[in-house]
């Protein structure tokens, strides 16, 4: 078996959401053996909610934005031969 260093294959980007909206942020990672990933909101780890989802690939759903949910979202990517952070802002706009 080839052990192979963990990489991601989409970066986040800064987003910009109306209220209300839904958002995703992608953290798509290879890596062998297969990476581990983590979510966190402004340094907290990343509590899944009816809210907030996170499917198998890495990617977070959170629906209907709120306010609070602006700021920094960074998924921490490792397995046995690499760890690797990505970081994204979301900022919300409107009443």
């Amino acid at each position: 078996m080839v052990m192979q260093a963990v990489y991601l294959l989409f970066f986040l980007v800064t987003k910009i959401a109306r209220l209300n909206e839904n958002v995703r942020f992608d953290c798509v990672a290879k890596g062998n053996p297969a990476p581990h990933r983590v979510w966190y909101f402004n340094r907290a780890r990343i509590l899944l909610t009816d809210r907030i989802a996170m499917l198998y690939n890495g990617l977070i759903v959170i629906e209907k934005i709120q306010h609070m949910d602006a700021g920094k979202y960074t998924c921490h990517v490792e397995n046995l031969n690499r760890k690797i952070t990505a970081e994204a802002v979301l900022e919300v706009t409107g009443r």
